[in-house]
């Protein structure tokens, strides 16, 4: 389950957070009585669905490396693992946090955090799901579970590494997140640097850092 605060469909959701794959197959089409996006060769392998219920989004797919499908089972495994999902009718908040409409003051806190090369206080600012995007540019989506992303920064950072965030400009639309930031790394004292956007991501009237996207 992921956020989709501007309640996109199945299909906008998809191009917006989780870039294609070459080849891939995109169909429209529905599930359990709902719209839906049939993913055939994409990220995910041979088959995978994604479909959307109010500001969640849901993706119904085996993960190659994590997952194995049974050895004697067609797709229809998967079409009929869909078919299931039911979800529950959102609840409103009593007194709903008002919405975030920019950006620039969550920048500013991450460029803050990432100088003082503060650990915690970049965990306090990455979103809250179990995915956070870590990719190079063009190669397709790729990701890591946020506390290992933090603990691996953790060590990078008592070997030296140093992050230099430019906070602004605030690229993209904010009514269709992620934006970004641009960032530059390098490992140690002399060695090369490395370009990369930061992601943010708007989830429940507050911005989160969600990923990292390498350039080439």
């Amino acid at each position: 389950m992921e956020a989709n605060p501007n309640r996109l469909s199945a299909r906008d959701w998809f191009a917006g957070v989780l870039a294609g794959a070459a080849g891939q197959q995109l169909d429209d089409v529905r599930v359990g009585g709902r719209d839906a996006l049939r993913v055939r060769n994409g990220i995910f392998g041979s088959l995978a669905y994604v479909t959307t219920s109010a500001d969640r989004a849901f993706v119904v797919a085996l993960v190659p490396g994590q997952a194995a499908p049974p050895p004697t089972a067609s797709d229809s495994y998967l079409d009929a693992m869909a078919a299931s999902l039911e979800t529950l009718a959102p609840v409103a908040l009593a007194a709903p946090p008002a919405a975030v409409t920019t950006a620039e003051p969550f920048a500013d806190a991450l460029a803050d955090a990432f100088a003082r090369r503060d650990v915690d206080r970049l965990g306090s600012l990455v979103v809250p799901t179990c995915w956070f995007t870590s990719a190079v540019a063009n190669a397709g989506p790729s990701g890591i579970h946020p506390q290992a992303m933090l603990d691996d920064l953790r060590v990078r950072f008592a070997q030296g590494l140093t992050v230099s965030v430019r906070a602004r400009p605030v690229e993209g639309d904010p009514a269709r997140p992620p934006l970004s930031i641009r960032s530059t790394w390098v490992e140690a004292a002399g060695a090369s640097s490395r370009g990369a956007s930061l992601l943010l991501w708007r989830q429940d009237g507050r911005w989160y850092w969600s990923g990292v996207v390498f350039d080439r």
